[in-house]
Order: C-alpha cells, then sequence, then structure tokens
C-alpha cells in the first residue's frame, strides 16, 4: 500500500527539522568547545583567586613541591625569598632569592650536593582579561629571562600557590609551591586545583632533609 501524500509531506517535514537541529548543534559546537577549553589560569571565575600580590606579599621562604616540566632533573630544594621590594611608577619590582641544591657528579656512581643562590629582578604585570596584576616576569643575575609566569591559583591563607607558563610547542609547565613552614601536607583545595589543570606527569623537587641541607650549606 502506497503511503498517502499527506504522509509523504509529514516525513520530510521530519526529515528537515531534524537536519535543522543538527546544523544548529554542529554550529553551537565549537562555542560550547571554546568556552570549556578555557585554561583556568585565563577564566574570569577563577580571578579572585589570582592576586598576584598575594603572593609577593609572603615574607616567608617557598619552596617548590612539584612540577611538570624538567622531570629528570636531579637538582632538589628549589626555594624563593623575597629580599626587598620598591616602587617604579605604577609597577612593584621586587628583588628575590633563589636557592637549589645542585646535583654534582663525583663518580660514575655517586653525587654531591651543591647550594647554588640566584638573585633574581622579578616585576608584576597583568595577562590579557585581568585588570590586576596576575604574573610576573624575571630577570636572573645570569641576564636570562622568564615570563610571564601566571599564578593560577592561590589559597586563602598564602601558604600555597600554583605557577603555570608556556614551556614551547603549545604545552604549559606547572610548579606547587608552599611556605616553608607548611611543606608536610599539601591543602585539598590547592591540590585539587593542580591535579585538575596541570599535566599529571610531575617530579617532587622538595624533600624534608633540604632545610637541614641549605642550612649546612651555608
Amino acid at each position: 500500500m502506497m503511503p498517502s501524500s499527506t504522509g509523504c509531506v509529514q516525513s520530510m517535514v521530519n526529515f528537515g527539522l531534524h537536519l535543522s537541529l543538527l546544523a544548529l548543534g554542529l554550529c553551537l559546537l565549537p562555542a560550547l568547545t571554546s568556552a570549556t577549553n578555557t585554561p583556568y589560569e585565563d577564566d574570569p571565575k577563577n580571578f579572585d583567586r589570582q592576586h598576584i600580590s598575594d603572593v609577593t606579599g609572603i615574607n616567608e621562604k617557598l619552596f617548590i613541591k612539584w612540577q611538570t616540566f624538567d622531570l629528570r632533573t636531579e637538582d632538589r630544594c628549589h626555594s624563593a625569598l623575597k629580599v626587598s621590594s620598591r616602587e617604579d611608577g605604577n609597577r612593584e619590582i621586587f628583588a628575590y632569592k633563589f636557592t637549589v641544591m645542585r646535583s654534582i657528579s663525583v663518580s660514575d656512581s655517586s653525587n654531591q650536593r651543591k647550594k647554588e643562590e640566584i638573585d633574581a629582578t622579578v616585576i608584576t604585570t597583568k595577562t590579557p582579561k585581568h585588570e590586576v596584576d596576575n604574573a610576573v616576569n624575571y630577570t636572573l643575575s645570569d641576564g636570562s629571562t622568564v615570563g610571564p609566569v601566571k599564578l593560577m591559583y592561590v589559597h586563602p591563607t598564602n601558604t600555597c600557590l600554583i605557577l603555570v607558563r608556556d614551556i614551547g610547542q603549545g604545552k604549559k609547565g606547572c610548579q606547587l609551591l608552599q611556605t616553608a613552614t607548611t611543606m608536610e601536607r599539601v591543602p585539598p583545595e590547592c591540590k585539587k586545583v593542580y591535579q585538575k589543570n596541570c599535566p599529571a606527569s610531575k617530579v617532587t623537587l622538595y624533600k624534608s632533609q633540604c632545610p637541614k641541607w641549605l642550612e649546612k650549606s651555608q
């Protein structure tokens, strides 16, 4: 039995409706994808925890606990301590002392650790969309420069923070830092942001012996 002309028309209408809905979905897909792929550090809803002044206001020594790049490094105990600050027009300029325990090969089977100190000039800056400084550029005493290094998150107690920067080839590298007196435990909120928004592979740069190693190397 042949379908009625009314049935054929209705089928064509339904088919056309499905195509229209499909086309609409395809049009919306790029917008939805773009929205969901906004990096945490660039998403305005997170800006209240990205004021770099919360970090430069820390007077205690900071240690890097984890980082997601240079995974094979044998160096440990990377730390940063603010030494001084000054204003230059609308900018704030800070002097920091960076310290690291270098791994020095002394034989085929053993290494020694040697303390190295590096002076750094740190200048705060803003990245697109931000109205408040959320990043830093820094220059090391050897003349090399790094930046911008963005603040992804700082804990409300200013004891844990996550920094992020471009490490090339479209990849980003994260570092989680904590104040020297809070190294035993990462605050849950800070850990959650790190785990959800940073690459999975990481190296642990901090060891419980770090304070003793640094003191012994004075």
